[in-house]
């Protein structure tokens, strides 16, 4: 008499594994085989190149930039400033009764008759420690008016001197607007134009220039426009005060007063 067959009972984990492996759904050309190798490549090669990375000194910057994108540039500008006297629509009346408005709302008025040069400085960072190629600004005026005729023009006041590492004077009459390295004077007279474009900027090496409008005509509203390259792929990053432009004018034949005049209350 024939003795019967035993069958072996599996482990439930064994069972598990069976039953995932008759599951597994096949890939578009109906082989497993070709699951398992999208399984490699999408699962335990990652793995192991994050092990690698970071066994290996310096490994995770490798890694980390293989996948970066390239280093991109900060800019800022607070706009136009400088030792210049301020435009107010305000009447001399109003700017008494809160004197302080006229540094936060005028705008800068160039005049050159007595070298009175509006300023606009920009910073430029690289958002890593990476060297970015700065290669020039352009300025785009967005609109141009004649100067008010109502307002008044209040002189400045206890002004402080500075530095100008890298000066450009900005000629917004032209077309298109002239961007070009300043004409400074030595102690001994000489005259010397500054250093232009390109230069380089990363993160722990930033740069400061200043944009100088030394004459203007009417009122006029622009925008600044950084151009750089990073690995060579060309970048720009534009500035325009929210949409509202940054905002300059020439004095016109509006009135001008002290700076005093703000603080004088009238005779008894």
């Amino acid at each position: 008499m024939a003795r019967p067959r035993l069958r072996r009972l599996a482990s439930p984990a064994v069972r598990r594994l069976r039953g995932l492996q008759h599951d597994q759904p096949e890939g578009p050309g109906g082989s497993p085989l070709k699951d398992k190798k999208a399984w490699v490549t999408a699962v335990v090669f990652p793995a192991i190149m994050v092990i690698v990375a970071t066994a290996v000194p310096g490994g995770w910057g490798w890694f980390s930039g293989l996948f970066a994108e390239p280093p991109s540039l900060k800019a800022y500008s607070s706009g136009p400033d400088g030792c210049v006297p301020r435009y107010s629509v305000q009447s001399l009346s109003e700017l008494k009764a809160k004197p302080d408005a006229l540094r936060a709302e005028g705008v800068p008025v160039a005049d050159p008759q007595w070298g009175e040069v509006v300023s606009a400085p920009l910073t430029l960072q690289a958002k890593t420690n990476q060297s970015i190629v700065v290669t020039g600004v352009r300025v785009d005026v967005i609109t141009s008016k004649p100067v008010p005729s109502t307002g008044q023009v209040i002189d400045a006041s206890d002004c402080g001197s500075g530095i100008d590492v890298r000066p450009f004077d900005v000629d917004l009459a032209s077309q298109p607007v002239a961007v070009k390295p300043a004409v400074t004077k030595g102690a001994d007279g000489s005259q010397k134009r500054g250093p232009g474009f390109p230069f380089k900027v990363s993160s722990d090496d930033p740069e400061q220039l200043v944009l100088m409008f030394p004459s203007v005509q009417g009122d006029v509203r622009f925008s600044i426009t950084v151009d750089w390259v990073s690995e060579g792929k060309p970048g720009n990053v534009k500035l325009d005060n929210g949409g509202a432009g940054y905002r300059v004018m020439g004095l016109g034949g509006l009135p001008r007063h002290p700076y005093s005049t703000l603080f004088k209350r009238p005779t008894p």
